[in-house]
């Protein structure tokens, strides 16, 4: 496993599928602003843990948007908080990213993952 990062934490495993799957979150340089998602599998608690099928070398599944129009590209503490889940056969990752309100406009966000 890659350590390239720091303060891991927010740890939360789930199993399915008859994976054990770790998620939790962390940052590069001590910067909040490049908080993303890890996600490991193994196939027991005690067995190899691996990065996340489609994960980074690192295990990183999820970071903050680069692409300028994305709802959380601006965000101040890039992605954290994972919560996975199945339901209806598909994996949903639910997460939170810290944005600067504009109080000029107000609109509703949702994130389909």
């Amino acid at each position: 496993m890659d350590t390239g990062f720091n303060a891991p934490h927010n740890p939360t495993i789930k199993y399915l599928d008859g994976k054990y799957v770790l998620t939790f979150i962390v940052n590069s340089n001590n910067q909040l602003k490049t908080q993303r998602i890890i996600m490991f599998v193994a196939d027991d608690l005690k067995g190899n843990w691996r990065p996340a099928k489609s994960a980074e070398a690192d295990g990183t599944i999820l970071r903050k948007s680069t692409d300028k129009t994305a709802w959380n590209y601006h965000a101040r503490l890039g992605v954290s908080n994972p919560s996975l889940i199945k339901k209806d056969g598909k994996y949903l990752l639910y997460l939170k990213s810290v944005i600067q309100k504009n109080p000029k406009k107000k609109e509703a966000r949702s994130l389909t993952v």
